[in-house]
């Protein structure tokens, strides 16, 4: 391999053991890329399954990876910087332990990757035709991907802007890789959007993706650095606001319904499902959203779900 490979690969992981065996063997279909081009790391989070054993499987067959173990579970952000600190790629692509790429996918992204210099290299699924688009400048590049710079599997950044970054400063934010997708988006005007009709395999391990407090990670921690960087960026206040409205209306809302009117999430400040917690749910919610009319007409089907459980509740108790 060369002293700098085009793309690195890092997969952070936590058990999942079945996924890296999927995402390996689908690696092995294009192992003659991790010769030259690609450097896979996996940083094991103190698995309790063996995914050593996975990896060196692997490797036998001629699959060029580093397996990494961390002596202790280090949380999901640290495992994160760690990766970041140990990339050796032009550009790094943190990767989902359990989005495992579409078959050829990786000869893609490798073949664009060698066209230009990109700051921000988005994967955006669509639809319509197969369609890549560059030298895209910053605050189009940001309203477009919008929340999902929060999605770690669908953003690969020039590896250039990490002596920009106090990882510090965003631990215990679940949220670490944002400021950087920001930075590099930011950073440069030739920023990449590749539009494909498929990028991973539809199944994925969301149910066990928890253990957060939702509105605290995607209201508080999200918008704050966003705001931050409009301080410090001259990231103007109106891709501020479009940003703000547009999680909102995509994501927050749909997870206020589904999330809030949860019995078990208003009593126990934890949801049925996925193990998020939703303390001071509404104390984030006003605050970054208090002055606007959309957070307002939204509460009108949210506050049906509330009465409808209510009437429920006393019927069953008659």
């Amino acid at each position: 391999m060369n002293s700098q490979p085009l793309l690195s690969i890092c997969i952070p992981i936590y058990n999942r053991l079945d996924y890296l065996n999927r995402m390996l063997n689908r690696f092995l279909e294009d192992k003659d890329l991790f010769e030259e081009d690609i450097h896979l790391y996996i940083s094991d989070n103190c698995s309790d399954e063996d995914l050593q054993s996975c990896c060196e499987r692997f490797k036998q067959q001629g699959l060029s990876l580093i397996y990494h173990r961390n002596a202790v579970n280090i949380g999901p952000d640290k495992n994160f910087e760690w990766c970041f600190q140990n990339a050796k790629g032009k550009y790094i692509w943190l990767l989902g332990s359990d989005d495992v790429p579409v078959k050829g996918l990786l000869r893609k992204i490798i073949s664009k990757l060698k066209e230009d210099e990109y700051g921000l290299f988005h994967l955006y699924r669509t639809e319509d035709r197969e369609l890549f688009r560059k030298q895209i400048f910053p605050n189009d590049m940001a309203t477009t991907v919008s929340f999902w710079f929060t999605f770690i599997s669908v953003n690969i950044f020039n590896s250039k802007v990490l002596p920009e970054i106090c990882y510090e400063h965003y631990r215990e934010t679940c949220l670490l890789q944002v400021p950087i997708y920001l930075t590099a988006c930011y950073g440069s005007c030739r920023n990449a959007i590749f539009y494909l009709k498929e990028i991973f395999e539809t199944d994925c391990d969301w149910l066990n993706n928890g253990g957060y407090n939702f509105y605290e990670v995607f209201v508080k921690n999200y918008l704050s650095i966003w705001k931050e960087f409009c301080i410090q960026r001259s990231i103007s206040h109106s891709v501020f606001r479009a940003i703000q409205k547009d999680i909102f209306i995509s994501y927050i809302h749909p997870n206020n319904i589904r999330l809030l009117a949860q019995r078990n999430g208003i009593r126990k400040g934890m949801t049925g499902r996925n193990g998020l917690y939703v303390d001071h749910a509404w104390s984030y919610l006003f605050e970054f959203y208090g002055d606007k009319w959309y957070f307002y007409k939204s509460l009108l089907p949210l506050s049906y779900r509330y009465l409808r459980n209510w009437v429920g509740r006393i019927i069953r108790k008659q």
